[in-house]
């Protein structure tokens, strides 16, 4: 009997932008995830579904393994801002 495979939850930007900010240990490795986030947003048009997830997942690899702080749900209704401190 086949599986039925689970789709994955739709996430604006903003919201990825947030896990990131939240999961980085430092603001050098939060700069630098949210810039190469910041590249990926711009490419997406010229990518494949499976492609831009990829990008997003490799993005990730960039923050620390030891930070084991499940990122927080960020609000809908308001957009979060970048700090630069």
């Amino acid at each position: 009997m086949p599986q039925t495979l689970a789709r994955l939850p739709s996430l604006t930007w903003e919201e990825v932008e947030a896990i990131f900010d939240e999961l980085a240990a430092t603001n050098e490795q939060r700069d630098q995830a949210l810039n190469l986030l910041s590249m990926t947003r711009q490419a997406a048009g010229t990518l494949s579904p499976l492609d831009l997830m990829r990008e997003i997942f490799c993005i990730a690899l960039v923050l620390p393994c030891g930070n084991d702080r499940p990122p927080k749900r960020p609000d809908r209704e308001s957009p979060l801002p970048l700090s630069n401190g």
